[in-house]
């Protein structure tokens, strides 16, 4: 999260909604976050973030670009996501999905008919039918799934992958993370101390860190909820911070930030 730049991606008509009004800002929430001058957090359709990708004044060499989706089903909307890729004039490094409803007792979506051509498919199953995670790791980087902190139990999915990038000292760790959207408070806090476990680990302790997925958690309530302030103060224990400080879920009645 510290060293990435996070698109939150809506539809054209979904944007027609969108105005001064709708957005609420909590950069003031994030002190750090005011000092990453590239870090530019806003709505955009596929077309003006290729355009960004494109133009010669933001050349982007030597990092890594990631996109995540909640995608609510791989099965139901794999065709849909390849369509979505295929609007891009560029491949992405890394796709991350949530919710790509994985479940155990499914062993007919371990199949490879979710490849997509130039890139290499980690999954991690859920013990919750709605569950699971996907990380799609373009083939021209060298990447290895991290068993030991990937697992999935009633709280949450977490696919840890490691990835080598050429002229990069450090490896990447890149996380897809899915918390179950349970309303229980102890549920919120043990998937909390969770994410603080994993992110300690010496396995990851000298590698930079990416943390993608849907937390459902709403950062917008940081200042109003214990629980919200407990997972930002946890991110920044790990030197990490979010680079989502406009809501990314926003209907007519309601926006949040997760």
């Amino acid at each position: 999260m510290s060293d990435s730049c996070s698109f939150p991606i809506a539809p054209d008509d979904d944007l027609m909604s969108i105005n001064e009004e709708t957005i609420i800002d909590i950069s003031s929430d994030f002190p750090r976050l005011n000092n990453f001058q590239n870090n530019i957090c806003d709505c955009y359709t596929s077309k003006s973030i290729d355009k960004i990708f494109n133009d010669s004044n933001h050349a982007i060499t030597n990092t890594l670009n990631v996109i995540h989706v909640n995608i609510r089903g791989l099965e139901t909307h794999f065709n849909d996501l390849v369509s979505f890729l295929s609007t891009f004039s560029f491949e992405f490094d890394v796709i991350c999905l949530s919710e790509a409803h994985l479940y155990k007792n499914k062993s007919y979506l371990d199949s490879e008919r979710f490849n997509i051509d130039n890139y290499t498919l980690y999954k991690m199953f859920s013990t919750v039918k709605y569950g699971g995670c996907a990380v799609y790791v373009h083939k021209t980087l060298q990447s290895n799934i991290v068993n030991s902190l990937s697992g999935s139990d009633h709280i949450s999915d977490q696919l840890f992958v490691n990835i080598n990038i050429p002229g990069c000292k450090k490896q990447v760790s890149i996380a897809a993370v899915y918390r179950h959207n349970l309303r229980k408070k102890e549920d919120v806090n043990t998937f909390i101390n969770q994410l603080d476990s994993k992110l300690g680990s010496p396995i990851i302790k000298n590698k930079h860190v990416i943390i993608t997925g849907d937390m459902n958690i709403d950062l917008t309530k940081i200042k109003h909820n214990s629980d919200v302030e407990l997972y930002f103060n946890t991110l920044l224990c790990h030197n990490l911070e979010s680079h989502i400080n406009t809501p990314t879920r926003i209907q007519y009645n309601s926006k949040t930030k997760t």
